[in-house]
């Protein structure tokens, strides 16, 4: 339980660490052209309702972006999401991990700065869709809802790749979502923390 709480709090600093690296470092050299990336992490760590609704152990996360960037700023649209079991099943038995299958699509505005040499950071805020699913359920057993996203990271471009630019990223969200169950119910607020490590292909990297 202390370690769940040190981690979410240094997952909530997270962001406050990322800007206060921005206001010490330069604007990151210009870089422009598209890019493809994606990464996994460990569990999501949940909070608020989402924790009370759902369980995120022994599930993993997950990142699929597709980028356009022009100097330090990118535009990124993603799909995202960890796996969840259900916290408090009917019945007293807990769900096996993965039962609901979390799902969001969303839009994110990224600011890069030059840490060191090719080593940068980033801030990244957006806005998102999300849907859960229960694996076997009918259409009116998802939970559906928008909310929005800030995180931030570090990136190191590579030269292992001749044919095209590449780098790897270590990346920090922090998913704000309030979902309800289509055709009505009870709201569901909370957030989901996580931390995924990944690389990026394409000449905006």
């Amino acid at each position: 339980m202390a370690c769940d709480v040190l981690f979410e709090s240094d997952m909530k600093a997270a962001p406050l660490a990322i800007a206060l690296a921005s206001s010490l470092a330069v604007a990151a050299p210009a870089a422009a052209g598209g890019y493809i990336s994606a990464g996994i992490g460990a569990d999501a760590v949940l909070t608020g309702g989402l924790d009370d609704e759902f369980d995120a152990e022994a599930t993993g996360s997950g990142r699929l972006a597709l980028g356009l960037r022009t100097g330090p700023v990118a535009v990124e649209a993603s799909a995202f999401g960890a796996p969840f079991a259900n916290a408090e099943p009917m019945g007293g038995e807990r769900e096996p991990a993965g039962d609901f299958a979390p799902f969001s699509l969303g839009v994110d505005l990224k600011y890069h700065v030059s840490l060191f040499p090719k080593l940068e950071a980033y801030g990244r805020a957006g806005v998102h869709r999300t849907w859960v699913v229960q694996n076997g359920a009918s259409t009116d057993e998802i939970y559906s809802g928008r909310g929005h996203a800030l995180g931030g990271g570090v990136q190191l471009p590579v030269d292992a790749f001749s044919t095209v630019d590449a780098a790897f990223w270590l990346d920090y969200t922090r998913q704000t979502t309030q979902l309800a169950m289509e055709g009505g119910g009870s709201l569901i607020e909370g957030n989901a923390h996580m931390v995924m490590l990944g690389v990026a292909f394409g000449s905006g990297v």
